[in-house]
């Protein structure tokens, strides 16, 4: 995997890169919700990042693959104010890979919900 972040483009603040390209086959990982395999969701913030999270990393385990074959990832947050514990629990969870990386604020399809999160990853 090679990432991309040109001098052209102001560097990357956080724990992502530019650009990620792959020659190999990649796994598009749906839209992860806090939902526990029992359909219970946490009520606390930090706690349904935690488990939109472990369902990426239950996905990813699938199909032999782990967070550092992650190539991009996409987060739906429900309001502004969770954006903090979302890069804290990110950055726990990918350590030091900097996949490509978008954040999005918006409503998402269950009020309760504080986060969604999606992603692109490379499989061998």
């Amino acid at each position: 995997m090679r990432t991309f972040n040109p001098s052209a483009v102001a560097a990357p603040i956080g724990g992502y890169s530019h650009g990620v390209a792959t020659g190999i086959e990649l796994l598009f990982i749906s839209g992860q919700t806090p939902e526990a395999p029992d359909s219970s969701v946490p009520s606390e913030p930090e706690l349904q990042l935690r488990q939109v999270w472990a369902n990426v990393v239950a996905v990813l385990r699938e199909a032999g693959a782990d967070v550092s074959d992650l190539v991009h990832v996409r987060t739906y947050l429900a309001d502004r104010s969770h954006h903090e514990i979302n890069t804290k629990v990110r950055r726990e969870v990918l350590g030091e890979h900097a996949p490509a990386l978008t954040v999005v604020i918006c409503e998402l399809f269950e009020s309760g919900w504080v986060a969604e999160i999606e992603g692109v990853a490379r499989v061998q």
